[in-house]
Formats: structure tokens, sequence, C-alpha cells
């Protein structure tokens, strides 16, 4: 057999595996999503995922997009805080970098200088982040959302795990999946005591939504009308409510002189009103 046939051969099994792993899709293969609502007014939340990287979009890492912003009382804007960050690839901790700007949260995993190996790769991460729920008629509302920070990567299974705290249960709720690829409507529930199960049904394309909006009973929880996070974003409350009162305070003095000053000039004049015939 010709040499450079043998070694052409030779090349392409050596080679056949990165090729074949090059011609995948990037995607997210799984999806799950552990949140667990504290009364505290904050969220214990958890990302289980794996991702297919080639290197095309997906270089050093996948990026996460938190949206930060959120309507509070008053409908003033507030902004969500992420701490305690934790994040894990293939079992083992993993470096990352994050950028916050204008109502957003981004987490790029992996080292800037560190390109990642063609293939699967499982990640964990978790991270402490604000709620936003409203408090009304003793019922609080608020909206989980699954898939948002994996904009732009199609996922093939995702799945919600709610949490309450004690026997607490979602008594109402709505899941929501935009961009599924099976039939209506795209998701099947599950709950079992204090926990509410919600996946998908069909895989999603790039351009996708899962969220689920859930009611539970409120006693005991912090609501969205914080007034402390409040004055902390908006600084500027504070001086206007002591300039309010102040102003008050001043317009309630002239007030009482200009009461004063009536009745004395009345005193002088002689009220026919108050003289006796």
């Amino acid at each position: 057999m010709n040499t450079k046939l043998i070694r052409s051969l030779a090349l392409t099994i050596l080679f056949l595996p990165f090729l074949a792993v090059s011609s995948e899709e990037e995607r997210v293969r799984s999806l799950e999503s552990v949140q667990e609502v504290r009364r505290d007014g904050t969220i214990l939340l958890e990302y289980r995922f794996s991702v297919q990287a080639n290197g095309d979009a997906i270089k050093r890492g996948p990026c996460l997009n938190f949206l930060t912003v959120y309507r509070g009382p008053g409908n003033l804007v507030l902004k969500k805080r992420i701490s305690e960050i934790e994040l894990f690839r293939n079992g083992e901790a993993e470096p990352f970098r994050e950028s916050i700007g204008e109502g957003t949260h981004q987490i790029f995993c992996g080292e800037e200088s560190v390109l990642l190996n063609p293939g699967v790769h499982e990640y964990d991460f978790r991270c402490i982040i604000d709620g936003d729920w409203k408090v009304a008629g003793g019922e609080a509302i608020g909206s989980f959302d699954v898939s948002g920070p994996f904009q732009g990567l199609p996922v093939d299974s995702a799945r919600l795990i709610l949490r309450f705290p004690g026997e607490i249960r979602a008594s109402k709720f709505a899941p929501s999946v935009y961009g599924n690829t099976g039939p209506s409507p795209g998701y099947e529930v599950r709950q079992g005591g204090a926990e509410l199960l919600v996946s998908t049904t069909s895989p999603l394309v790039k351009n996708h939504s899962f969220e689920v909006r859930a009611i539970w009973p409120a006693a005991g929880f912090a609501s969205q009308s914080r007034w402390s996070e409040v004055l902390r974003q908006h600084p500027k409350i504070p001086i206007t409510m002591v300039t309010a009162l102040a102003l008050l305070w001043i317009l309630g003095i002239l007030t009482v002189r200009l009461v004063k000053s009536a009745d004395r000039r009345s005193v002088k004049t002689g009220n026919p009103a108050t003289q006796t015939p």
C-alpha cells in the first residue's frame, strides 16, 4: 500500500474525534436551575449546566448574562445585587470575571488567557441574588427566570427546581416557554411538598425564554418595599424628604405668626363683633 495513503489514513483516524466535536453546534446540552426563596428577600441560586464548546462563541467558557433592574415601590428603578459567587467546571474551581453595567451583570466563565478545549464541559454556578417579588393582599408574587442568562445558545433541555422554606408551597404558578421546537405548551410540571419542578419537553432555539411566575403566602417574607434598600440606591430621597419637612415647618411657623399678628390687630382696632352693646 502507498506510504502516503497510509500516513493520510493514520492522520484522519487521529484527528477524527476532534473533527466530530468541532462539527457539533455549540449549545447548552442540559440546564438545571435551583432557586431557593429565602425570607430575607434574597434567592439562593444555582445553575448546573453542561455546554458543547468548539471554540466559536465559547472560547474560554460561556458568558452568563443577568438582568438586574426592576420596578420597586413608587415605581422606582432598583438593581438586584449578586454576591457570594462560586463557579466550578468539571468538578474543579473555575476562575471567572465580572462585568457590571447599567441593568446587567455578566459572568465570564474561565481564565481570560486560557482557551477552552473543545468538547462537553460540566459547570456549577452558585450565587445569592436579590429577589424582586411583590407583596399584596397577604400573597407574594414573583417571576423566576431559568434560561435568560443563556441567550444566544440553543438549549437541549432545561428544568427549574423552585424551593420555599419550611412547609410553604406555591399556591398558584404559571410557566411560560418561548422558542421551544416541540408542541405547546412546551413544559411539564410536578409539585411535591415545598418544591415545584418545571421541565421543558423539547429543545429551545437560540432566542428563547423560560420562566415561571408563582404566588405563595407572604407571611414572614421581606417584601419588595425594603426601604433600607430603596434609600441606599436612591440617596436623594432622604434629602428631598428633609427639605420638604423643613419647608412645611417654616410654612407652619409663618402661618402661626400671621394668625397671631391678625389677632393683635383685631384687638387694637376693636372688633365690633366682640364688643358688648
